[in-house]
């Protein structure tokens, strides 16, 4: 904001003239000022930051300012007591078996422009410490001046009966280059207490399992907006996460006394014997067909219960939504409609359930609960014995259509919900809803939630019967709903959906956020030491039966020669666990877990006849304004001292517009404000991958690292840093002019204009 970059040239003269340009940098500046903030009362940590902004204190870091790393945040406290702070993350307890927690921490480097760790991070346990098993994520290289720590926690088997606080320290070491007349490596430790709450493992009738895997979100393509009443939205870029938009939802959930998980994987990388049921919201991706055998599977025989909330899917109104976007000068067109309900019905076809095409609108009464149904789906298909309810609705058959408009048809009478009990001795319950939007927060049509209605549909799934209190009286069907003639909603034909999906031409592959249990230590697929880090396992299915690919980590320097890690045995790539029926087993091979997805929006977005091509790329510009400083093929290899012109996938690839930071003749002697001007821009990026309270390894493929951003982001980054770098620089050459000539003020000036050829007073005005 304007009030922070005037901070930050404010703070930027405290330091002294002669070494300020040898201390000054980005890691620097934000060191001081989150580190002297001072937290709200009230909004949680991913609502404010750090906090209020503390001029006098980052003024009392900055004098005394020797270089160093940190961590932001500096400590992570998990129990009850640090709410609301630290909401999501105090709103839950720890416990054996759960998937495992997900903290997102940056590490600022003050010593330099580049660095790295000099050894793995490692948890030293505390009090009760024991517990816990913590696993960590990082670059190799620190660059720009800052770098992500991610640290996953779980509660080791040790900690299957205990409750109480477990605490250790997170400590790790950071490495920089010799600073100018120095010659000896810069070192730093870092300490980061950690604590949490440990209960026992809860029952598995309070287990709930949220599937985050199946969610399409905002930036990768264009996936619409799930009420299309909701016009200042054009895009679904929430979040659709129970600690983002769905955030009431989850508190209604956790009042009630149930425990939230998020899936990050595909279905096969957990067990469904320890849920009671799996909360499919809002789903726009596309399912591999091990998923769909592992989910029949595990709702016939394993007693796991489905819930299941639509939206609309039209694709005639999907037609109509396409529109010309100025930045990437191509026509956009959507994905997906609100919810992917071709994929769902694939999903659900084995239960013989399907939804329809036909957008709906209204309100109804339920129990004692008004509901607001916006821009939901019908269900087209339900199976004999199955209880399905109908309410009044309006048929909206566009986007422009306004309840009671042209388009919209009289209300008639819908079936949109759907509860069933297989026939099955250990079979768990289905219920499906055709719209999600009473569970979003965004999107809720004043405060008409239908938490009700997901409470009942719960003890539904817990007990089999419909509470009359809820549900309205009927009886179930006696011959299947819809016939197998029916047409359903089909895929667009013109749309590459593999470009947003991470399912489509992909293995099904267990992340790091995976439930899985762990034979041996594997090197990871980011670390600083292929060779010595040893801290993150190796996972292994559930489901040894159920192809695939578990990415038990990148091949490096320590694989053996088959290509798996070294430590795990060949002859048993899977748990041992109970084979599924009717699932050919199938050899799992060791691969290299390719985490960062990167999406080309640059091309024609729809394959219409009418698509508007871009225009011709403009040769490279690299050759006419200074060779930028190459990226290694590994983007997180990068030459120390190197400062790219342009954060791209390319580095020689510079957008339309964007001002690339010229070199010096000498390619190693950089100027200090190119320097900071390209180290500005990245530090931006790279808090904005932050925002997202999930886990690093999401925001990594959803395009969040620092080579893949939308080329449209960056350049409006490029813009705001080139001007708060700019503000900063030019207020440090006035103070400079003040005290008199020195060293760093002359080597900061800037070249004086040619005014042959021009009016005295034009030359007064250039100056």
């Amino acid at each position: 904001s304007p009030v922070v970059a005037g901070a930050v040239v404010l703070l930027s003269s405290v330091i002294d003239e002669r070494k300020r340009w040898d201390v000054l940098n980005p890691a620097v500046l934000k060191q001081a000022l989150v580190e002297s903030a001072t937290p709200l009362t009230g909004p949680h940590i991913h609502e404010q930051g750090a906090g209020k902004l503390n001029l006098l204190g980052a003024y009392s870091i900055l004098a005394a300012y020797k270089p160093r790393a940190s961590v932001v945040p500096s400590h992570y406290d998990l129990t009850s007591a640090a709410c609301p702070y630290m909401w999501p993350y105090c709103r839950q307890p720890l416990y054996h078996s759960a998937m495992p927690t997900i903290l997102n921490a940056t590490i600022l480097n003050g010593m330099g422009l580049t660095g790295w760790l000099e050894a793995p991070p490692e948890f030293v346990p505390g009090r009760n410490g024991q517990h816990l098993e913590v696993t960590f994520d990082h670059p190799e290289r620190l660059w720009p001046w800052a770098g992500y720590l991610a640290i996953y926690i779980r509660v080791g088997s040790s900690g299957k009966d205990f409750q109480g606080t477990a605490e250790g320290t997170v400590r790790l070491r950071v490495a920089s280059p010799p600073g100018r007349g120095e010659t000896s490596v810069r070192r730093s430790e870092v300490l980061v207490p950690l604590k949490a709450s440990v209960v026992p493992v809860p029952p598995r009738r309070m287990r709930l399992l949220w599937d985050n895997y199946h969610s399409v979100r905002y930036p990768p393509g264009y996936i619409p907006r799930d009420s299309l009443d909701v016009r200042q939205d054009i895009l679904d870029w929430h979040g659709d996460h129970p600690h983002t938009n769905f955030h009431d939802m989850f508190e209604h959930l956790r009042n009630r006394g149930y425990y939230v998980e998020m899936l990050g994987s595909p279905f096969t990388c957990f067990d469904a014997a320890n849920y009671h049921a799996l909360l499919l919201v809002d789903a726009e991706e596309e399912y591999h067909p091990e998923e769909k055998e592992k989910l029949r599977l595990d709702v016939e025989t394993r007693s796991l219960s489905l819930l299941v909330f639509a939206d609309w899917y039209n694709v005639d109104t999907m037609v109509k939504m396409r529109f010309f976007d100025d930045n990437t000068r191509s026509w956009w067109t959507p994905a997906t409609g609100g919810a992917n309900v071709p994929a769902l019905n694939d999903l659900l076809q084995p239960f013989g359930i399907a939804f329809g095409d036909v957008i709906l609108n209204g309100n109804f009464q339920l129990a004692k609960s008004r509901i607001s149904y916006a821009s939901g789906s019908n269900i087209a298909r339900f199976p004999k014995d199955g209880v399905v309810f109908s309410f009044p609705l309006s048929e909206k058959t566009s986007p422009q259509a306004r309840p009671g408009g042209q388009n919209a048809q009289a209300a008639k009478s819908f079936p949109i919900l759907g509860l069933y009990s297989p026939k099955l001795p250990k079979a768990g319950r289905i219920a499906v809803y055709g719209d999600s939007n009473c569970l979003d927060s965004s999107h809720m049509n004043m405060g008409q939630n239908c938490f009700a209605l997901l409470s009942g549909l719960l003890e539904f799934a817990a007990s089999g019967s419909a509470d009359p209190a809820v549900f309205p009286r009927t009886s179930a069907l006696q011959e299947p709903l819809g016939g197998p003639t029916m047409a359903l909603p089909v895929r667009r034909t013109d749309i590459d959906f593999s470009e947003y999906s991470r399912v489509m031409h992909k293995p099904a592959v267990c992340g790091r956020e995976a439930p899985v249990h762990f034979a041996s230590k594997a090197a990871p697929a980011h670390s600083a030491d292929t060779a010595a880090d040893n801290s993150h396992p190796a996972p292994k299915a559930i489901y040894p039966n159920i192809t695939a690919d578990l990415g038990a980590g990148a091949r490096g320097k320590n694989d053996a020669s088959d290509g798996r890690p070294v430590g795990i045995e060949a002859a048993d790539s899977s748990v041992k666990a109970d084979a599924l029926p009717g699932v050919s087993a199938t050899p799992l091979a060791a691969q290299e877990v390719v985490v960062t997805e990167t999406v080309d929006l640059s091309g024609t977005i729809d394959a219409g006849p009418q698509d508007h091509q871009l225009p011709p790329e403009k040769p490279d510009k690299s050759t006419a304004v200074g060779v930028p400083a190459q990226l290694a093929e590994d983007s997180n290899k990068v030459p120390a001292g190197a400062v790219p012109a342009q954060l791209d996938e390319d580095a020689n690839k510079i957008p339309d517009g964007v001002v690339p930071v010229q070199l010096a003749e000498d390619p190693d002697a950089l100027d200090e404000n190119a320097q900071l001007q390209s180290a500005t821009v990245a530090t931006i990026v790279h808090s904005s991958s932050r925002v997202d309270p999930t886990h690093r390894a999401e925001n990594e493929e959803f395009g969040m690292e620092f080579g893949v951003l939308d080329s449209r982001v960056k350049y409006m980054l490029a813009l705001t840093g080139g001007i708060l770098v700019g503000a900063m620089v030019g207020a440090s050459r006035r103070l400079s002019k003040r005290a008199g000539p020195s060293p760093a003020s002359i080597r900061h000036e800037p070249r004086p204009r040619k005014t042959k050829g021009r009016s005295a007073r034009a030359a007064l005005l250039s100056k």
